[in-house]
């Protein structure tokens, strides 16, 4: 049993509309004229039932007809006779029990006939539609129908009862919801009002109008009797194929399947040897019913022009038991409800296709295929599940679907093709116009579903054929050509194409003519010998053609094997999204991409239980780009998003967690030292270890995910030079210059721009960010103090984490290099300065050499002891970039302290990146710029590596600096909004957010945001400031949707009509909010309603702009 067997077992999740859900269906029948045709509907039901399109509780059953030619009425009863026993049983009746149907919402669907342009049915004929984005699957007339009456029974407060549907029609209803069926009602039909002129074709219901019980029922009725019944507007309530049977009339149903001669209709009675029969759901269940017919008028009726003993029986029986006894009405659809019959006529999909009307699917002619769009010439195209290579040919009006076309194929105009391959190199086919071409799969004999048995036929009909078309009718053509031109073309005779109706003319047409070639004596059947020599013959293959054994289309479509014909679809389907998820991994940080995400594909991909396919794929890619750093890390994603669905997605586990488990450690060293190829193989060596059960699958995707952030590490890395501190820019002393070195920082206040900072995104898209230093209660918050003292003992390191009080400092003494090691768990005690000692060399934990502690600090310090103090003096999860901020006072400190002779700001904006990677906690530039250089700065990056950052300070046009600063000032309002934010989980959210390629337009918008926002500082703009703070803060509500706590929202709607803009500081989810007031006054109002409202934790801070930046002093 595979893996996703055992652990996907819930829904994909599907909104089929607004209103909750308040019933769902209990049992669906779907019936099929074949047990082959059965088993593949099974499996499609099973699948939808696995992407949420069918509850989970729903009981589904697929029953064949127990005979040939049952008609609608007995696969009805046959259907509900099944549902009902599978109900008794299942509720523990020994016998069938009609009880059970009191409490059922039964839904039976019935298949149909053969469809002369799709092997599987009309009702799993592929559209060109989807759901939405979210809902990647193939969608066929049936699941469009499962839709819709999912939203009919949640909807509409249904009665228990029965509904019977065909699934031969399109059926559009806007108005679906909302369905009421008079409560004494055995039987209420739907119709749609449909013109005159359309309905002469199907059936038309006689509805009375005060009383809407159906009087008559007429088919294919003239347009002058239909006249008699239409309304203003010329239009008769049409026959829409759905009709529902109350409880009592499926009771009374039930009771007739042991009657003869009704039993002849399901499997019981014909098992028991009764006679088969054949009965119409409509002219032979319902018309019994209908009020203003007579017996005689009953009885003859014969839709289906067959009229003999049994079937007098039967409307007698009917009639005696219906006529007079049920009550049958009407409903009449609005007017933006509309009927259509699938019908055999070419082509049954194009632009006015009802579907193409609805809104809540997305009709496109290019579904979910491969194709060099910039090649696409033609007009009209309909291409769905397709691969085409890029030197194909298409001419206009082209239709492919379930196809792969070769580069040496050129399709003629108002060409179709259908589930062909087409990609040998060395096929070289030019297909004509206005032809229909299929390809499909014989059932040779009833095997294991996982067989390789397989025969494959080509079909072809002109796309102006009626193959249900008399040969002896003037309209009859061939492949578009009268016969007798067909005849003089091809030399193909008439006892060729019907050698067992050559003196029946009169039941000859194209779908029953012997015309396609199965088997040949002495060769393979191919596409270009065996049919397109119509079009060029010769006398060597019109022999060849004779001398093979040919079946007709209603034999070969009658002998499909639906169900590999059903896997050959989704096999290519996944081939096709295994391509487009790697394209759009290949395509990763490009400006001109949209929100072209993967994970619907790929989360299809793992409920068809594909997920192997899809690994080995992205493994290939792996090995295949090892040198290129951007886009295996988004391939290592991927891997990790696989694994995390396999688990089960959000069900499984937390997603974030520890990835140093030293089965994997090995592959993260491989990628330390550049080892890439070493690095996946082991990777991939040790997910196959780990793939069996859900709780390892989760751990392993976090080693995936912690695989990629060793990658953005080395990407990050690649500025270590500019931040690289080399013996010679260390002072040559003998004692230090400085015993003491003493740092204080504002904070950094983010403006707008914030997340495109963040490695990768830094480099691989590029970043602009505009904040602002402040102060806060007058105070620079942050600090660093770096201290050499004389030991009286041996040389050691303290670390003290300053309090409040001097009460509540934290001091921590190292005296051995091992209490370094854990440096990069940021959750241990004092690991940001521990990794600062590191990456400023004053401590080297790498060293090859036996060095101990303290012969390090006698060389790098001089034999003194290291004391680093550091303060924070913002609450915990401000949002104001404290640890990024702390990092660079620290190593400003350290480095003044050890006697580099010019420490610069890039050094220090650089330090800072590189010390958080090696910290393993990926924080970006923004917060070093924003709290270690005064006032305003616009930073910005590069999409490229080795990573780039620059700045500039802005300043206000007409040197209006200080005017403009003091504005800003006064109407600052900064609120701790008591809510505390976490940063590290948030941020991994949010990476593999931008991995998967859901939010790669938002960054665009983000950096834009941001020179606007610099441009009104520039100008001296508050107006525009404060509009540009605010679109900020929504862009980051879309970045990490559910950052927004409830306080927060309530102090913005408190100040909205009060201020210009207003943001929650980083990352959002609590922190401190800033706001910016239109005027002074405006601004102390807010104050006094923000104390007013006493808002449990919420406190107000006093805030300026930072002029000068920190503040470093010496002793």
């Amino acid at each position: 049993m595979s893996i996703e067997s055992l652990i996907v077992g819930d829904q994909i999740p599907l909104a089929l509309s607004d209103n909750a859900r308040h019933l769902n269906w209990t049992v669906i029948v779907v019936t099929a004229p074949d047990q082959e045709s059965v088993y593949a509907f099974y499996i499609v039901l099973r699948q939808r039932q696995r992407y949420g399109l069918i509850d989970k509780s729903t009981v589904i059953l697929t029953v064949n007809d127990p005979q040939d030619k049952l008609g609608s009425g007995g696969a009805t009863l046959n259907a509900l006779l099944v549902a009902t026993e599978f109900l008794s049983a299942k509720t523990g009746y020994s016998l069938i029990n009609t009880n059970v149907l009191h409490s059922a919402h039964i839904l039976i669907l019935h298949t149909g006939r053969i469809f002369p342009y799709d092997a599987c049915h009309r009702s799993l004929a592929t559209l060109p539609v989807r759901f939405g984005p979210n809902h990647p699957w193939l969608l066929t007339n049936l699941d469009l129908l499962l839709h819709d009456f999912n939203n009919l029974i949640a909807s509409s407060h249904l009665p228990y009862g029965v509904w019977v549907s065909s699934t031969d029609a399109f059926f559009l209803s806007l108005t679906f919801q909302g369905i009421q069926i008079p409560f004494d009602s055995d039987i209420h039909a739907l119709a749609t009002l449909e013109d005159v002129q359309y309905a002469t074709e199907h059936g038309v219901y006689i509805v009375d109008k005060e009383t809407n019980n159906v009087r008559n029922i007429l088919y294919r009725a003239s347009i002058q009797e239909l006249n008699k019944y239409s309304n203003d507007n010329q239009k008769v309530p049409t026959i829409c194929s759905i009709v529902y049977f109350s409880v009592n009339l499926a009771e009374k149903l039930i009771n007739f399947h042991t009657t003869p001669p009704l039993d002849g209709c399901t499997y019981e009675g014909i098992d028991s040897g009764s006679q088969p029969n054949q009965l119409s759901l409509y002219f032979d269940f319902l018309l019994a019913a209908c009020i203003d017919v007579t017996f005689n008028q009953y009885l003859s009726s014969h839709h289906q022009n067959q009229r003999n003993d049994l079937t007098i029986q039967s409307k007698t029986f009917l009639w005696n038991h219906l006529n007079g006894k049920t009550k049958f009405t009407c409903g009449i659809l609005p007017h933006s409800c509309h009927f259509q019959y699938i019908d055999s006529r070419w082509p049954y999909l194009n632009d006015n296709n009802i579907h193409s009307q609805r809104d809540d699917i997305q009709w496109l002619p290019i579904q979910h295929s491969i194709i060099d769009k910039t090649q696409i010439k033609s007009q009209n195209l309909s291409i769905i599940n397709s691969i085409m290579n890029d030197e194909c040919h298409l001419g206009k009006n082209v239709t492919i679907h379930n196809s792969i076309v070769g580069n040496h194929v050129t399709l003629g105009d108002n060409c179709c093709i259908k589930s062909v391959d087409f990609s040998k190199e060395d096929l070289h086919l030019t297909l004509p116009c206005d032809v229909i071409i299929q390809r499909i799969i014989l059932l040779l004999q009833k095997t294991n579903e996982t067989s390789n048995n397989r025969l494959d036929v080509y079909t072809i009909i002109g796309i102006h054929d009626n193959v249900d078309c008399l040969f002896t009718n003037d309209n009859f053509t061939i492949l578009n050509m009268s016969w007798d031109k067909f005849k003089e073309q091809t030399g193909i005779d008439v006892w060729d194409l019907w050698p067992d109706l050559q003196n029946d003319s009169e039941r000859r047409t194209l779908a029953n003519a012997h015309l396609y070639p199965v088997l040949h004596l002495d060769s393979m059947s191919s596409l270009n010998e065996d049919l397109l020599w119509f079009f060029n013959p010769t006398n060597q293959l019109r022999q060849r053609w004779k001398y093979s054994w040919r079946l007709s289309l209603n034999d070969i479509l009658t002998r499909a094997d639906h169900y590999k014909e059903i896997v050959f679809r989704e096999n290519l389907f996944h081939k096709i999204a295994q391509q487009k998820i790697l394209n759009l991994i290949f395509l990763h940080g490009s400006k001109q991409r949209t929100n072209d995400s993967y994970l619907a594909l790929l989360k299809q991909t793992i409920i068809d239980e594909h997920s192997k396919d899809m690994l080995d794929t992205f493994d290939r890619a792996c090995l295949t780009n090892y040198n290129k750093l951007q886009i295996l890390s988004c391939l290592f994603s991927a891997i990790a998003n696989t694994l995390a669905e396999m688990a089960g997605g959000d069900r499984a586990g937390l997603r974030s967690g520890p990835y140093l488990n030293r089965e994997w450690k090995y592959a993260l060293l491989m990628f330390e030292e550049g080892k890439y190829v070493l690095g996946i193989q082991h990777l991939i060596k040790q997910r196959q270890l780990w793939i069996d059960r859900p709780d390892l699958l989760i751990r392993a995707a976090r080693h995936y995910d912690g695989a990629t952030q060793t990658l953005i590490k080395q990407g990050v890395l690649t500025c270590r030079s500019k931040c690289s501190v080399n013996d010679s820019d260390i002072l040559s002393l003998s004692q230090p210059k400085y015993r003491q070195v003493t740092v204080e920082c504002p904070v950094r206040l983010d403006l707008s721009g914030g997340w495109t900072d963040t490695p990768p995104i830094c480099y691989e898209h590029g970043g602009n960010v505009l904040n602002v230093a402040i102060t806060i209660n007058g105070q620079r918050p942050i600090g660093a103090r770096a201290s050499l003292v004389e030991s009286t003992s041996t040389p050691s390191v303290t670390f003290i984490l300053k309090g409040e009080h001097k009460k509540d400092d934290k001091i921590y003494d190292l005296h051995s290099l091992t209490q370094f090691s854990d440096y990069n768990q940021p959750q241990c005690p004092c690991a940001l300065l521990k990794t600062c000692c590191i990456f400023t060399r004053i401590i080297d934990i790498d060293t090859m050499q036996a060095v101990t502690l303290v012969e390090q600090l006698k060389k790098k310090l001089f034999g003194y002891s290291l004391i680093l103090e550091v303060w924070s003096n913002v609450p915990v999860g401000s949002g104001l970039g404290t640890s990024s901020i702390l990092a660079g006072a620290i190593l400003l400190a350290l480095w003044n302290l050890i006697g580099i002779a010019n420490v610069t700001d890039s050094m220090i904006i650089y330090g800072v990146l590189v010390v958080e990677q090696m910290m393993t906690t990926g924080g970006g530039w923004q917060d070093q710029i924003g709290g270690l250089l005064p006032a305003f700065k616009l930073g910005t990056s590069y999409a490229q590596l080795p990573l780039e950052v620059d700045w500039r300070q802005l300043n206000v046009k007409d040197d209006n600096n200080a005017i403009f600063w003091d504005s800003f000032d006064e109407r600052l309002i900064l609120v701790y909004t008591g809510q505390t934010r976490l940063a590290r989980n948030l941020l991994q959210s949010v990476l593999r957010n931008w991995y998967s390629g859901a939010i790669s337009q938002l960054f665009d918008e983000l950096e834009e945001n941001a020179i606007q926002a610099a441009e009104a500082v520039e100008q001296g703009n508050l107006l525009k400031l404060g509009e540009c703070m605010s679109i900020y803060w929504q862009q980051k509500l879309r970045v990490a949707p559910g950052s927004e706590p409830e306080t927060c929202r309530r102090l913005i709607d408190l100040l909205t009509p009060y201020i210009y803009g207003v943001t929650l500081a980083g990352a959002g989810g609590g922190g401190f909010l800033a706001a910016l007031a239109k005027t002074p006054e405006d601004a102390q109002t807010c104050r006094n309603l923000i104390s007013q409202e006493n808002i449990p934790n919420v406190s107000l801070f006093s805030a300026q702009i930072d002029r000068h930046g920190p503040v470093v002093s010496f002793s």
